[in-house]
């Protein structure tokens, strides 16, 4: 059960917003300006209600749930303006770390040494430790090693791109 201001704030926002979870798009049902949309734009990261900064996710779990998040709401796809309920979940920041795709020009976990036989090294992060998965010859083998421990460590939250 949420606290009792907590649960205030969850009465607000659901008296202000209607959510339609297949599309993923947040519906204002009350109008502070005759102008204002009802729908609100979902490529939006954040929304000002009530003096305060909410984010978009954030804002339709709580419409759908009728709750906030223990941690922080997650997109299952790693695409930032889908929406749609079935693309959510509560995550904590490490889990929602997990499933960042690499930005490097190596496979995710994969980094080069300059070393003759062994240059790819493969590494993951645990419970915010740094471990070290071996040296490769190649960095298809080092991507692999790097694959299984994810999926070990990281379960559903793993991302292997």
């Amino acid at each position: 059960m949420e606290p009792i201001e907590k649960q205030g704030e969850v009465d607000l926002i659901t008296e202000w917003f209607d959510y339609d979870p297949d599309r993923g798009i947040l519906i204002r049902k009350l109008k502070t300006r005759s102008d204002a949309h009802d729908e609100i734009n979902p490529s939006r990261a954040s929304i000002f209600f009530n003096g305060k900064w909410y984010d978009y996710a954030t804002l339709c779990w709580v419409v759908h749930y009728k709750t906030f998040p223990k941690g922080i709401v997650d997109h299952k796809n790693r695409t930032k303006w889908d929406h749609e309920i079935s693309n959510l979940r509560d995550a904590t920041p490490s889990q929602n770390q997990q499933n960042k795709a690499s930005f490097g020009i190596y496979a995710k976990g994969v980094t080069w040494r300059n070393r003759k036989a062994k240059p790819y090294q493969a590494k993951i992060r645990v419970d915010g430790e740094r471990l070290h998965l071996g040296s490769f010859a190649t960095e298809e083998e080092a991507a692999e090693a790097y694959r299984r421990a994810a999926i070990q460590y990281h379960g559903e939250f793993a991302c292997l791109e």
